[in-house]
């Protein structure tokens, strides 16, 4: 039998080697969307292996071996249901490819977990990740999508957050099929194209609510028998409303929430129109009061963080947040705009003056010696290049010189063994004159 590890433990279970091509695949098909489940998948798998390593032993003696907390996790009866599957499964081809999966029952590995791992080695995607401002719930992935991160969507988000943030994890696949549309919409290649056919049905949705409404008002309106005006009012209410409803259902599984709440306006009998044109309102005054809020946030921050921090909480906005009230003390306040003013204004420097002399002197000191020294290294490198420029000057002016003199040297002899030619050939034609 090939050496294996003893126990087999629910927070830390062996590793074997094609578990890791398990936890690709998942990944890649699934994303970060079930941690539990993947999770989950992984342990299972690990012990099918384990217990496949140990037929050869009985329930009783591999019961207490199997811990979950520090406890067996299966009765031995439980347990040896269990061995007697994996049995009936060693021949299958599930059986022997687990098994060649194994590595031919190679060694397993120890998981390392979270805290072995490091923190370079998280998921940046693993989930909401922490708001840098304290006192603020985790970021929720949502809030970086501009059609999802409008005033109702977190208006709604905030108002459910009591009861979304008691959600198990255990709940994660039920809630994937809830928000179907938008996780299909996160798939990388066809993510997109999905979001553009849906957006074009959820907008056409309203439209065709009223367009069939109207309709069947008008043709119910035009039958020869009685309250056939109001029967036609009626029949159309509620075609529209069918409409509606399903934008409202397509809206809420794409988590678009605050179009879904606009949407269902229009099913309100008389007053839909009136609502819809008061929500569109209110949101467009909603988010520029958030824009002046941070604004204000912005510049409170600079003069005293703790008043900040009550505006923060006590003014009206979107944020969830999880800390307690900060206290209403003027005390803290005081001290911050005194600092502020003081670094503002300088009065900081005047008062560390005025406690230590010695102290500023010997820093001024300090500072007019390195100016100094500053100043004199500078006209050191200012005089060495003018040097060094001047030097090359002169070098290449000298070179220059020396070319000249090479080309009038040049010149010379051309022109002189010219003449020379020209006195040599004069000689000889009057010669020739002379003997003739």
């Amino acid at each position: 039998m090939p050496k294996t590890t003893d126990k087999w433990n629910a927070e830390a279970p062996p590793h074997y080697d094609k578990s890791d091509r398990l936890a690709r695949t998942m990944n890649y098909l699934l994303g970060d969307r079930f941690p539990g489940l993947q999770t989950n998948t992984e342990h299972y798998f690990s012990l099918y292996m384990w217990l496949s390593q140990h037929l050869h032993e009985s329930a009783e003696a591999l019961a207490p071996r199997i811990t979950q907390h520090g406890k067996p996790m299966f009765r031995v009866a439980d347990l040896a249901n269990i061995l007697n599957i994996v049995r009936s499964q060693e021949t299958s081809r599930v059986g022997q490819y687990l098994k060649s999966s194994a590595g031919g029952g190679a060694p397993p590995k120890p998981k390392a977990g979270p805290a072995a791992a490091g923190p370079a080695a998280a998921d940046p995607k693993a989930g909401p990740t922490a708001d840098p401002k304290a006192g603020t719930a985790p970021v929720n992935p949502l809030d970086a999508d501009p059609s999802r991160s409008k005033f109702f969507d977190k208006l709604i988000r905030k108002m459910f957050n009591p009861v979304t943030s008691h959600i198990p994890p255990s709940w994660d696949g039920v809630l994937w099929y809830f928000f179907i549309l938008y996780n299909l919409e996160q798939m990388e290649f066809i993510g997109p194209m999905i979001a553009t056919a849906l957006d074009t049905v959820t907008l056409s949705l309203p439209v065709a609510a009223e367009i069939a409404s109207h309709l069947t008002e008008k043709v119910i309106s035009l039958a020869p028998v009685p309250y056939a005006s109001f029967v036609g009012e009626a029949l159309g209410y509620a075609v529209s409303l069918i409409f509606i409803s399903v934008a409202v259902i397509l809206n809420g599984s794409r988590k678009h929430f605050g179009s879904g709440f606009k949407v269902s306006l229009e099913a309100v009998p008389i007053f839909g129109d009136m609502l819809m044109d008061a929500a569109q309102s209110v949101e467009t005054g909603a988010e520029r009061y958030m824009r002046s809020r941070e604004k204000i946030l912005l510049s409170t921050e600079k003069i005293s963080p703790h008043a900040e921090k009550i505006i923060r909480y006590y003014s009206p906005s979107t944020e969830i947040t999880t800390e307690g009230a900060p206290s209403l003390e003027i005390p803290p306040i005081k001290r911050d705009v005194v600092d502020y003013v003081a670094k503002a204004t300088g009065m900081n420097a005047a008062m560390n003056i005025a406690a230590d002399p010695s102290a500023a002197l010997s820093g001024a000191v300090n500072n007019a010696k390195k100016a100094a020294e500053n100043k004199v290294t500078g006209a050191v490198n200012n005089a060495k290049k003018a040097t060094e420029n001047k030097v090359s000057g002169a070098v290449n002016n000298a070179k220059n010189a020396a070319k000249v003199g090479g080309a009038v040297n040049n010149a010379k002899k051309t022109t002189g063994t010219k003449v020379s030619r020209r006195l040599r050939k004069h000689r000889g034609n009057q010669t020739r004159r002379n003997v003739r």
